[in-house]
């Protein structure tokens, strides 16, 4: 009787049965309902009912799982889009550029990199320390400078070229 006037009930499709379930996000936002409909009249047993609160919370879990699913994809989209622009970066830098990690693993060697030191990038992205590049002698050199300007011991391998960045010295 509630719903006599609708006009779903009232004329076509002929609504005689409906039963709906909340469908909340972990929030506790309610997005909408599940919803059962049929043209016969029934009476839901305590168990079709705990079976719609399961459904309406399984759909939920999708739903928030596609939408984690979208965030992770944007975010590795973001990724490979700043990979393919460091790429180009490096590629087109007219410069040498050798990146290492704190402790002296190289990541990135550039075309520009490749043509002064006559090596190929394939041969050195995750060898460690281009110390390789340098005389032996400008390294202890440079050691020996450092050691004086920061007032401490710096070794003469790859500490000579990272032990002010460590300090947070420019």
């Amino acid at each position: 009787s509630r719903f006599a006037d609708n006009p779903l009930v009232a004329g076509a499709p002929d609504i005689r049965f409906y039963a709906g379930m909340p469908i909340i996000t972990s929030d506790g936002l309610a997005l909408g309902t599940l919803c059962v409909i049929d043209q016969a009249p029934h009476e839901l047993t305590l168990r079709q009912r705990d079976m719609l609160a399961i459904l309406a919370r399984q759909i939920m879990h999708l739903l928030e799982a596609r939408r984690a699913s979208k965030k992770i994809l944007q975010l590795s989209n973001q990724v490979n889009k700043k990979a393919a622009f460091e790429h180009a970066l490096l590629a087109s830098a007219a410069d040498s550029i050798v990146s290492t990690t704190a402790d002296g693993v190289i990541l990135t060697f550039n075309q520009a990199a490749e043509h002064l030191l006559g090596y190929k990038a394939e041969e050195l992205i995750g060898i460690h320390s281009p110390v390789i590049f340098h005389d032996q002698d400008e390294v202890a050199a440079k050691a020996r400078l450092l050691s004086v300007e920061l007032g401490r011991t710096v070794a003469p391998n790859f500490e000579a070229f990272v032990a002010k960045s460590l300090l947070g010295v420019p």
